[in-house]
């Protein structure tokens, strides 16, 4: 993993700690107000229309049923997640 990090361009190192960033945001949104990114998850799963001849391709997959109740422990998962992320790339 060291080694796939080092030959890491260093132009792509601003926008990974931006998406870890992002990522623990709402990963500590979901473990502390998980009724707050239920509310953020359905406002922002709108669907979005396309090309009829993509319908094939293109179908939605609801997973927000199965993910909501368990929120917290998505947070949580998410956390660690990066974490670990960090860890590797400060390392």
């Amino acid at each position: 993993m060291a080694a796939l990090l080092a030959a890491t361009e260093v132009r792509w190192l601003p926008i990974a700690w931006t998406v870890l960033a992002l990522l623990s945001v709402l990963g500590g949104l979901a473990l502390v107000s998980p009724r707050l990114f239920a509310t953020l998850a359905l406002r922002g799963g709108r669907w979005v229309e396309t090309d009829p001849l993509l319908n094939k391709l293109n179908t939605r997959v609801d997973i927000d049923e199965l993910v909501l109740p368990h929120s917290r422990w998505l947070g949580a998962a998410t956390l660690g997640a990066v974490a670990t992320f960090g860890w590797l790339l400060l390392g």
